[in-house]
């Protein structure tokens, strides 16, 4: 958002906004929606959790732009293009549903990780998990973390060490 900010105040300098009503009309039209967007995604994030939320709405987002750029604006006018696109969207929904975190998911890429550094990266003496925001076990005030399923260590609702734990511990 900040990079926007600037962004957006360096072009207006360069280049200085001609204000009309209806360029004032058009920019709530579209911002409206997107403001709704933002607060629906960030609501998802409590009902869901942030990681199932985060890689469907990831997702989404790029399947969309890319239906909407071949459709609406004739991205893809050839039929080999339209192949490939829907191809690479496909791939997309699969790599959406398979990112969906687990602790059996969670415990193999921590596995797998301590693997490729000892197959691959010799050199590499010490590892750090962290994930600050699990931090809130026994917290009996408002915890930030309520209906989150993160890609943790610790299981932050009980304290109990998850099972990536160990694997981490075999590095």
């Amino acid at each position: 958002v900040l990079t926007a900010l600037v962004m957006s105040i360096v072009v207006a300098l360069v280049d200085p906004i001609a204000w009309s009503p209806a360029l004032i009309a058009a920019a709530a039209v579209n911002g409206i929606p997107w403001a709704i967007a933002q607060i629906l995604q960030i609501k998802s994030f409590d009902y869901l959790g942030v990681s199932r939320a985060m890689p469907l709405t990831s997702g989404m987002q790029l399947i969309l732009t890319s239906v909407i750029g071949a459709f609406y604006f004739n991205e893809w006018p050839h039929t080999w293009q339209m192949g490939v696109g829907f191809a690479g969207i496909a791939l997309i929904i699969v790599g959406t549903v398979l990112t969906t975190y687990t602790e059996a998911g969670q415990a193999q890429l921590a596995a797998d990780l301590v693997n490729c550094l000892h197959a691959r990266h010799s050199h590499v003496k010490g590892l750090l998990w962290w994930w600050p925001e699990q931090n809130e076990c026994g917290n009996t005030g408002t915890q930030v973390t309520s209906g989150w399923w993160n890609a943790s260590l610790v299981d932050s609702r009980n304290g109990h060490i998850e099972q990536a734990t160990y694997e981490l511990g075999k590095f």
